[in-house]
């Protein structure tokens, strides 16, 4: 049987929600909430729609 490797995170992936959450000194709950509202923003910038 295969061993599970643990993989390096790739450069254009973010990092874990608790990292988030440590560097910007807020809980979990936010950081996710902070880290959906910009995946929303940076979906809204790369297909060129502006509310």
């Amino acid at each position: 049987m295969a061993k599970a490797t643990a993989s390096k995170p790739s450069p254009t992936r973010k990092p874990p929600i608790r990292e988030t959450s440590k560097k910007s000194k807020v809980d979990v709950r936010t950081a996710a909430h902070m880290r959906a509202v910009s995946r929303v923003a940076e979906a809204y910038r790369l297909r060129g729609v502006y509310p």
